[in-house]
Formats: structure tokens, sequence, C-alpha cells
């Protein structure tokens, strides 16, 4: 739990192996990027670290957490009502330098000024 959402690791297969018979090397269940949720997590934003094991885990969290549960909270996750912020700007571009390109009516007149 980060936060007081549940972090998992769970990740959906795209079954292009199946296509492609990647699976067929040995490994059944190939995955090129497997996920890891805490390694998203910055060391420095971490608040506190509970472990809660057994029986409290469950009978707060349920069946999944029967092995336990780790609560990270972090020092941006404060309780209170939720905040956004929205940021919108507007503008316009040019070119800052040109380098003097031509323009031609057809290949013909591009034709008349190569030197051969």
């Amino acid at each position: 739990m980060v936060d007081g959402l549940v972090i998992a690791n769970d990740a959906i297969q795209s079954n292009m192996d199946a296509i492609t018979a990647a699976a067929a090397g040995g490994n059944p269940n190939p995955q090129d990027n497997a996920v890891n949720r805490i390694a998203d997590l910055n060391p420095n934003d971490i608040q506190s670290v509970e472990v809660l094991k057994g029986a409290s885990a469950a009978s707060i969290y349920g069946a999944q957490a029967a092995n336990g549960v780790i609560i990270i909270n972090t020092r941006r996750g404060q309780p209170g009502k939720p905040r956004f912020s929205f940021t919108q700007r507007f503008g316009t571009s040019s070119a800052a330098n040109t380098l003097g390109s031509r323009a031609f009516r057809d290949s013909a007149d591009a034709g008349d000024g190569v030197q051969g």
C-alpha cells in the first residue's frame, strides 16, 4: 500500500508471443518489461514504512493480504481534500533562421538551374 492505494506488480501480457512464437525458447510467460512499482518511488519521498503481518493484515485488507502488508506513507500523500493545479499556455512559433530555400513551380523549373 502506498498512501492508501494498493500497489500491484501485475502486468497484462500483450499475447504477441503467440503470433511470433517467442515463448518457444522455454519461458512460458515471457514479458519484456516486467514492472516494479516500488522502484518508481523516490526514497527521499518516503515518510514512514509500517509492516502488518498475519491476522491483523487480513482483517483490515482481506484475503489478499493474508501474507502481510507493507504500508508506505509518502511526504506528499497527506489526508485532506484533493487539490488540483492546471497550467495552460498559448503562443506562436516561427522559423528563427531560414536557409534561403528556393521554391519551384514544377520539376522542369527546378532542372533549369542545375549545372551539369
